[in-house]
């Protein structure tokens, strides 16, 4: 009796999706990512806005910590003022921790001292030094800096003097008190855009 060969064929269920169903998906895709898309950009956007106002805040407290100082300017032979066309030195009073010996040692005081502005090109920043006045006397090294602005392009100051009846500009004082002295810097915004901003700052010791 011949053997009978048996083929089985299995049925396999396939599924597959409907047009209807791609579409809504599609949607759903472009959906989300419109709107990732937007939160990214309106972060940007608001990132490029705090980072542009931070820059002009930053030089815009050098200002006032520049003026501060200036206009507390002291006359001291043993501690001159020094202006060149990038850097200042300034005998003026200044805020440091008070003496070891003192009751409360931790205790910020105001004395005479001196203070120093540059310009780091390396770095593009501006910073302030200070020396306490028996630092300023003995000419030792100033504390660490304390950076001020950036980034910074340049920094430029021109000194006002009398002489005769009149008040000439100069790029270099050296040991005279002047009458004012003008302050530009160029700063970097976001977007690479160059920006100016000028100070005119008086000192009331250079008219004495």
């Amino acid at each position: 009796m011949p053997l009978r060969q048996t083929v089985c064929k299995k049925k396999f269920s396939r599924r597959a999706f409907t047009l209807i169903e791609m579409l809504l998906v599609a949607s759903l895709l472009s959906v989300t990512g419109l709107a990732v898309y937007h939160a990214i950009a309106n972060g940007l956007r608001v990132w490029e806005y705090s980072r542009r106002y931070s820059s002009e805040e930053d030089v815009a407290i050098f200002f006032e910590k520049i003026s501060s100082d200036l206009h507390n300017v002291y006359a001291y032979s043993l501690i001159p003022f020094e202006g060149k066309a990038n850097q200042i030195f300034i005998p003026t009073i200044v805020t440091m921790p008070a003496d070891k010996k003192a009751m409360d040692p931790d205790q910020m005081v105001e004395q005479i001292g001196a203070v120093e502005y540059f310009l780091q090109k390396g770095k593009k920043t501006i910073y302030r030094r200070q020396r306490n006045y028996s630092q300023a006397l003995a000419l030792k090294k100033f504390f660490d800096g304390r950076a001020l602005a950036a980034p910074v392009e340049n920094l430029r100051f021109t000194y006002f003097v009398i002489e005769g009846d009149e008040i000439k500009p100069r790029k270099i004082v050296s040991k005279r008190i002047p009458v004012s002295v003008q302050v530009d810097v160029d700063f970097t915004e976001v977007g690479g855009n160059i920006r100016h901003l000028k100070r005119i700052i008086n000192i009331p010791m250079g008219r004495i």
